[in-house]
């Protein structure tokens, strides 16, 4: 028979931070009462995942006014079969004491076992955030950014490797002016009703508000697969990536309490890669070429 035991543990710091953590293991033999030995786990199973969230804003001066809400973790799972996926009839601990060399029991070991892990980090509305009193184009609250990724690896019998990496990132900027509207012929003292309305004429001289958005968003994926015919025939690498940039630009500017005026303009571009694998560790001359034609 097998064993099974599971654990959680939920740490808070305070208002800063918030870790957790948790680990789970299943061995062969795992199952119900009621289960026959055939439907029962025939692997040993094993997963941990952790995950920490704090503002590192509070670790800095607080006249700074820093605001950097960041999210990490990290999880991972392992499969360990009982018996050898290349002979299903041989136990996978018999087949390893029989290989000659450690060449040999590593390469049977790393085509038995069944990895996944998955990585996440964020770092969400990154601002300082001053003004002053009266608003500046320069002030450091008008600046926000944002940059996360996401990166899964697995492998498996049927797989070699498999990588998906995920990178997004984001700058924004706004703006808005804190103005009085100028009054041309504010100067006019005549009480004549009929220049009133050139009297409080008021013309803004500034818009009202500018923003930028520029967003960056980086997807590639690589999957190699293993031959089930002949174990040393390699196919081909399977690769999809997708770099793109977007911007974003709007005005408005209340010229006058009758015209209004807006601009909005919106760019999509798909950044041109070249063609096949870009993965530094295993194809290191190709990253270099990648880097300079990008």
């Amino acid at each position: 028979g097998g064993w099974a035991a599971k654990a959680n543990m939920n740490l808070g710091l305070s208002d800063i931070a918030q870790v957790n953590f948790g680990a789970h293991k299943e061995t062969a033999g795992f199952g119900g009462v009621d289960q026959p030995l055939n439907a029962r786990r025939m692997d040993d199973y094993r997963q941990f995942n952790f995950a920490v969230q704090a503002d590192m804003g509070r670790f800095f001066p607080e006249k700074l006014k820093l605001k950097a809400p960041v999210y990490y973790s990290v999880s991972n799972e392992t499969t360990l079969p009982k018996y050898n996926p290349l002979d299903q009839d041989v136990l996978l601990k018999d087949a390893l004491d029989e290989a000659v060399t450690k060449t040999e029991r590593d390469s049977i070991r790393d085509y038995a076992i069944e990895k996944s892990t998955i990585k996440s980090f964020s770092i969400s509305g990154l601002q300082f955030d001053r003004r002053s009193e009266k608003s500046k184009p320069w002030d450091p609250g008008n600046f926000v950014f944002n940059f996360s990724f996401n990166k899964q690896s697995k492998t498996n019998p049927t797989t070699e490797y498999e990588y998906t990496n995920d990178y997004r990132g984001s700058f924004a900027y706004s703006y808005s002016p804190m103005i009085k509207g100028l009054r041309p012929f504010g100067w006019m003292t005549s009480k004549n009703k009929n220049l009133k309305f050139f009297k409080e004429w008021e013309i803004n001289y500034l818009p009202n508000s500018i923003s930028f958005l520029t967003n960056m968003s980086r997807y590639y994926y690589e999957q190699q697969t293993r031959s089930e015919t002949d174990v040393m025939f390699q196919l081909p690498v399977s690769v999809s990536k997708n770099f793109l940039w977007d911007r974003q630009f709007q005005i408005t500017w209340n010229l006058t309490k009758s015209i209004n005026l807006s601009f909005n303009s919106n760019t999509s571009a798909r950044i041109e890669e070249t063609i096949g694998a870009v993965i530094k560790k295993l194809f290191p001359v190709r990253y270099k070429e990648w880097i300079y034609t990008v």
